[in-house]
């Protein structure tokens, strides 16, 4: 019973944060939207491998973990840095 309660919350939170995913103002809203989402979706696998007595979904929840993990490393560079390269030299006014 508790798992019906944990994927109808997670499916609520989930249609909240692709509301403000696609609703953002800027690029960090959008980002923190994203990870909200990937959370609920994380919630709601969990939810189902309890529902079902399945393990393999748990695998499926820490696959998508570290997904989210890697995509939050590379998303947040690329909008600081407006490129996935490092900067070779600084830049002018820089120390």
């Amino acid at each position: 019973m508790i798992w019906l309660i944990a994927a109808g919350a997670g499916g609520i939170g989930l249609v909240l944060a692709l509301l403000r995913l696609f609703a953002g103002p800027t690029h960090y809203d959008r980002i923190l939207a994203a990870n909200v989402a990937m959370v609920m979706l994380l919630t709601i696998s969990a939810a189902g491998a309890v529902a079902s007595d399945r393990a393999d979904w748990l695998g499926v929840s820490f696959a998508l973990a570290f997904a989210l993990i890697i995509a939050n490393v590379a998303l947040l560079k690329f909008f600081s840095l407006n490129s996935f390269q490092p900067r070779i030299a600084p830049e002018d006014g820089e120390a």
